[in-house]
């Protein structure tokens, strides 16, 4: 018995500059992100949709390093840019209820960034409604303002499309 089989030719590969993956060009790209655009915080973003401004709302999902996390956090301090990082109850790279974490979380925010909720609804078994998507909201808001010490008015879903929270299309919820 004989055998063939076609092995077919990868599609090229794209060409990434992982040169460009370093703290100098983020801070290129914040010089000139800067020249075009205000940072503004996501609370104002309706009302500056009303208007000519050119505006960014700076975000960082914070899934892998409160480290790393922290090193960006420093580089858009010295340059005047306000941001918001969006902290994940439920990492596998990192434990939000330890006293590191909460330093670091601190840290940022003492940079003057905003402190969002980045909320894993994957996490929990039992968010069939919208009353029980709001209680588990309010619950890992209400944590993550203790621990970060400041309000916390933003967040945003971690894997929304592996939930069923994608069926929610409330622009605001309690």
């Amino acid at each position: 018995m004989t055998s063939t089989s076609s092995i077919a030719t990868p599609a090229p590969m794209v060409q990434y500059h992982l040169e460009d993956f370093t703290e100098a060009f983020y801070s290129t790209i914040l010089d000139e992100t800067q020249k075009r655009y205000r940072f503004a915080w996501f609370d104002e973003a309706l009302e500056l949709s009303n208007t000519s401004e050119s505006v960014v709302l700076w975000r960082h999902d914070v899934d892998y390093s409160l480290q790393r996390a922290l090193k960006i956090a420093e580089i858009e301090a010295d340059k005047g840019v306000q941001s918001t990082y969006f902290m994940l109850f439920h990492s596998e790279f990192y434990g939000l209820m330890e006293r590191p974490a909460v330093e670091l979380v601190r840290r940022i925010a003492s940079l003057g960034h905003r402190i969002g909720l980045h909320f894993d609804p994957c996490f929990y078994d039992d968010i069939t409604t919208l009353d029980k998507l709001e209680a588990k909201l309010a619950l890992e808001k209400m944590l993550l303002e203790d621990l970060s010490e400041q309000p916390v008015t933003t967040f945003s879903y971690h894997n929304p499309t592996l939930s069923s929270v994608s069926d929610v299309d409330n622009d605001v919820l309690a």
